[in-house]
């Protein structure tokens, strides 16, 4: 998965994290920002490759 393919998630993330860092609001912001890449990263997958809808079918 390159962020290049999908960049969205990975903005949205980057910007709230550096908003709520400025707040004070994280205790580290090392351990936060790896933890919400890894959900953007999900997030560009399952939009990527979305599952399949069987009761659409």
């Amino acid at each position: 998965m390159l962020i290049e393919n999908r960049p969205e998630p990975f903005n949205e993330v980057w910007h709230s994290t550096i908003f709520q860092a400025k707040q004070g609001q994280l205790k580290s912001l090392k351990k936060y920002l790896y933890r919400a890449f890894q959900q953007a990263t999900l997030t560009a997958v399952r939009q990527e490759k979305p599952i399949f809808n069987w009761l659409e079918s």
